[in-house]
């Protein structure tokens, strides 16, 4: 892409940040591709255009506000006509999430034989779409409908919390070994896409290490319509910095989405990393990108917790109810608006965090 094609694309589109993960490039384009494809296959409804970050083992992706709202009030609308088909799609989760986990344990290094690969990337691919669905569309419900079918989706979207880790984990110790049997730079081999993965098993060739070289430490991956575009740190930072934009704040409030209601006032932590959390004390305002099982440690001593992107059945929002800790969601800028060690305001009841007066 070109710049201006950044520009046009920001521009022209109603861009929010929706999730944060730490995915290999693996697992990030074959989701980008199965957002698409296997969405409109499966459900009928499928996300046109995406925007992935990656950022040294850090994945953040973008999407539209409005095809998120078509997908998810198409869902909603099907599940309120007949609620009884929430059983049925938490079952559907659960059995893709079991096929899934059994592969990971029966291929645990054999995963590029090739007839392994394909069962793999076939059973993850079917994943997608119903796991998509089942953090989607509590978002869309009539609040009339809150108490029947918000319990039976979090419960599930609960016990399948570690599916995604536990899966990128398994990849990325695959394409280690791999590495190591190829003669082939283990960090670079984990730069593989998931089509060059499938290309490797059936044909034994692999991009030249240039190539991989220039995905990292940032690159991004831009979707439309299932065709994916190669972007370099250069458009990435021009991407979110004019996205950012758009959601800055000129009254110096930024406003989420209330998760957890609750008033707090304390220290800033600004942690992208639950592994490297610097200084956080008891008390503190954890205010992140997105929350996933790490960082649950940083959530049990926070006062609150603060995100970029996320939902009613984020990992943040359900953390922070059993918590009972206010949580504020989906502010899209609170990272870059705020600093580490600043006093901060959170009033999650009212959706907004602000500078301490």
């Amino acid at each position: 892409m070109l710049d201006t094609e950044v520009e046009k694309i920001v521009a022209a589109l109603d861009w929010e940040k929706r999730w944060m993960e730490r995915f290999t490039l693996f697992a990030t384009s074959l989701i980008g591709d199965v957002y698409f494809f296997g969405c409109q296959e499966q459900l009928g409804v499928a996300f046109n255009r995406m925007f992935f970050v990656y950022q040294e083992g850090m994945v953040t992706c973008y999407q539209l506000i409005s095809e998120n709202t078509v997908f998810g009030n198409a869902l909603a609308r099907r599940l309120e006509a007949d609620h009884h088909l929430v059983d049925g799609w938490n079952r559907e989760v659960k059995d893709k999430v079991d096929e899934v986990l059994s592969l990971v344990a029966a291929y645990e290094g054999t995963l590029f034989e090739e007839s392994h690969y394909l069962a793999f990337e076939h059973a993850f691919r079917a994943l997608q779409p119903p796991f998509v669905r089942l953090t989607r569309v509590a978002n869309y419900l009539a609040p009339s409908w809150h108490n029947t079918l918000l319990p039976p989706l979090n419960a599930m979207r609960l016990a399948t919390e570690t599916v995604y880790g536990r899966v990128d984990s398994f990849v990325q110790r695959s394409l280690r070994q791999l590495a190591g049997q190829i003669g082939r730079d283990p960090d670079l081999v984990e730069l593989l896409y998931h089509y060059e993965v499938r290309e490797f098993v059936k044909q034994g060739t692999l991009p030249p290490d240039a190539e991989l070289r220039s995905r990292a430490p940032v690159s991004g991956l831009y979707f439309e319509n299932g065709r994916q575009f190669f972007c370099d740190s250069k458009e990435v930072g021009l991407f979110q910095r004019l996205v950012a934009d758009k959601f800055g704040s000129q009254d110096g409030i930024v406003r989420g989405v209330t998760a957890v209601p609750g008033y707090v006032k304390g220290t800033a932590r600004i942690i992208f990393d639950p592994q490297k959390p610097g200084v956080f004390n008891d008390g503190d305002i954890l205010v992140t990108n997105m929350t996933y099982p790490e960082f649950v440690p940083l959530m049990k001593k926070a006062g609150a917790i603060v995100t970029d992107g996320g939902g009613i059945l984020c990992h943040a929002a359900i953390v922070a109810r059993e918590l009972g800790k206010p949580c504020l969601i989906n502010t899209q800028v609170a990272t870059s608006t705020f600093h580490d060690g600043e006093q901060v305001e959170v009033d999650a009841t009212q959706g907004t965090i602000k500078r301490a007066a």
